[in-house]
């Protein structure tokens, strides 16, 4: 009889995670389709770097975007891309300094792989400081 009911556990779980998973991929933000006009600023008070570009792209994700610019340099991780690096100025975890995106004024809520790329959005890469 514990052997039905541990059956029954395993498989109310695994019904669980799957519509967790559907749920995700459904809310997932999608990019719109065609060419997309935006906005770069990179800004590292430590670097005295303060500067803003437009774009153009018809990629959907900002992540693919970063891939093909040579002023951004990444890692690739379990997660997707991992920003280290933006006009030759590297984060530093020992010192707490680290890229920060922000699509619109707003901190992004996803990896850099899964913002997607909106036509008249503001993408901000930040150097921080400090674990906030």
């Amino acid at each position: 009889m514990a052997d039905v009911k541990r059956i029954a556990v395993l498989c109310g779980c695994g019904v669980m995670f799957a519509a967790a998973a559907v749920i995700a991929a459904a809310n997932a933000p999608k990019s719109a389709e065609g060419q997309k006009d935006f906005t770069v600023e990179v800004f590292s008070e430590r670097d005295g770097i303060d500067r803003t570009a437009d774009y153009t792209s018809d990629l959907d994700y900002f992540g693919q975007w970063c891939r093909e610019q040579d002023f951004i340099a990444y890692e690739d991780g379990s997660y997707g891309i991992y920003i280290t690096a933006v006009d030759g100025c590297a984060e530093n975890t020992d010192e707490q300094y680290w890229w920060c995106i922000t699509v619109n004024g707003e901190s992004a809520l996803t990896g850099v792989d899964e913002i997607p790329l909106t036509d008249g959005d503001i993408y901000r890469l930040e150097l921080k400081h400090g674990w906030e």
